[in-house]
């Protein structure tokens, strides 16, 4: 069993590579943002955070509003944890196959032949069966239904309100001698950037968006996605600081952007406290003080405010 458990580890290895190598793909990605707009304290009020973390993680607080999903998706992200520790059992059992192992496990083997050597076969078959998850999520950043698992916990924790109120509200105001808003990929901030990364394209969003339910052409899960994969395909460019992409245009259109009526339904009902508000009003701000690419209908009320304030 010996030479099963090396071969184990030795077989594992490049599905831990390109997971771990994906991992910190998604990490550089995040921390080349820029800083956020509005000087928004992200680690303020340490304690409350990590108590709003483990209460929306535990309690499923902000998928309450959906009784049975919450309930269904509590029983997977639960069956994820004990599937994953279940796994994890496999690098002992293959050294092992005596050890104490799950109950189910513990049923399987009494169907089978006495044979501990059997028992690790399994157990390496278990164990490289899970790495084809690894292996397959670790070189699809773009799959942010499988990523969530891992960065829910950094966006639920470093949310605007630590007491988990949706990020609604006055929008935070910038200075203008920083910045003008979100226009390229190397504008995008690293909040914009999380929040991209982390969305679990659930559709709660655009289920209750006002503009997506009379045919407008906005909807807030695909803005936020396709801003991560705008992001992501043009990664490269954002680590060197190069101004190539310009995502109104590109990432969104125009209509998508203007189509938003700022009522907040989609910050509201995200379960993960997507910030979607902010990101459309600082892409808006740089079409509006940088590009003056506005809808028609804005020009009047911009000339009152220019002579009249």
């Amino acid at each position: 069993t010996t030479v099963l458990g090396i071969a184990g580890i030795v077989l594992s290895l490049p599905a831990w590579f390109y997971f771990l190598r994906g991992a910190v793909r998604l990490y550089r990605l995040i921390a080349s943002g820029k800083p956020d707009p509005g000087h928004i304290p992200r680690i303020n009020r340490p304690v409350r955070r990590l108590i709003t973390l483990i209460k929306e993680t535990v309690f499923h607080t902000e998928l309450m509003r959906k009784p049975v999903v919450a309930v269904a998706h509590w029983c997977v992200m639960v069956g994820f944890l004990i599937g994953s520790s279940v796994w994890f059992e496999a690098y002992i059992q293959t050294f092992n196959p005596h050890v104490w192992t799950d109950f189910l496990t513990m049923q399987l083997a009494k169907i089978l032949p006495a044979s501990p050597v059997l028992v690790s076969i399994f157990a390496l078959i278990k164990l490289l069966t899970g790495m084809v998850w690894l292996l397959v999520v670790g070189n699809q950043l773009h799959w942010g239904v499988a990523w969530h698992r891992f960065l829910a916990f950094f966006k639920i924790f470093l949310q605007r309100n630590p007491d988990g109120a949706p990020a609604l509200g006055k929008l935070p105001t910038i200075d203008l001698d920083e910045t003008v808003g979100v226009g390229t990929a190397q504008d995008v901030p690293w909040t914009m950037l999380l929040d991209a990364a982390t969305c679990t394209e659930c559709g709660r969003c655009q289920e209750q968006c006002p503009a997506w339910n009379t045919n407008k052409p906005l909807s807030p899960k695909k803005f936020i996605t396709d801003v991560r994969d705008a992001a992501i395909d043009n990664a490269s460019t954002m680590y060197d600081g190069v101004d190539v992409l310009k995502l109104v245009g590109t990432a969104v259109t125009g209509d998508e952007l203007w189509s938003c009526t700022n009522c907040g339904a989609c910050v509201e009902q995200c379960p993960v406290d997507i910030e979607h508000i902010d990101h459309v009003a600082n892409l808006r701000r740089f079409q509006v003080l940088a590009e003056s690419d506005f809808p028609s209908e804005l020009t009047g009320m911009f000339k009152n405010l220019e002579a009249k304030g």
